[in-house]
């Protein structure tokens, strides 16, 4: 079969989110081998890239979550949910411009690539219809090196995290966002 050609990508990243090490040995004759090689940790290992709790104690801040795979929406509103966030999820980028012309988010949280209405054009539409919930978007993209995408999160100054999703990049991500918006207001 074929794949998205994103797989190797991936695994690095997970990896390298470890403090790991992906090492390939390739010969024409013996074949292709990977070796990964992670560091072993303590029991009492703190990791300080570990986001710190909701920017606001009371945890009443609204986010929306569009992904089109079902699994990757859950596992982002789990995440959040557990983080202490109000969270409203759908795998529809078109219900999602249907909830937020009737309803505000502090954030909205969207994959990129979905079938129908990538997240350039959802990010357009949603300009049209809550201009100022476009302002509060971020982006989840198995797809950053694309020049296209670039060219568009540089232009917008969207803040965005690479699949696959690692809680502290998710949650450090929202604090931006949310600082930010606090910024502004």
């Amino acid at each position: 079969g074929e794949g998205t050609g994103v797989g190797l990508a991936f695994s690095h990243r997970i990896i390298k989110s470890h403090n790991g090490i992906l090492e390939v040995s390739s010969a024409e004759t013996t074949g292709t081998s990977f070796f990964v090689r992670l560091s072993g940790v303590s029991a009492d290992y703190v990791d300080g890239s570990e986001p710190l709790s909701p920017p606001d104690a009371t945890g009443h801040f609204s986010v929306l979550v569009v992904d089109d795979e079902a699994d990757v929406a859950r596992l982002t509103s789990d995440l959040l949910s557990e983080a202490g966030y109000v969270v409203t999820q759908t795998t529809d980028p078109r219900e999602a411009l249907s909830i937020l012309g009737r309803q505000s988010f502090d954030v909205i949280i969207s994959d990129f690539k979905m079938p129908g209405l990538d997240g350039e054009t959802f990010y357009n539409e949603l300009s049209v219809i809550a201009p100022e919930c476009a302002k509060r978007i971020g982006f989840i993209t198995g797809d950053a090196m694309s020049s296209k995408i670039q060219n568009f999160l540089v232009h917008t100054g969207c803040p965005f995290i690479e699949k696959p999703i690692i809680r502290s990049e998710l949650l450090n991500m929202l604090h931006r966002m949310i600082d930010s918006a606090r910024a502004v207001s």
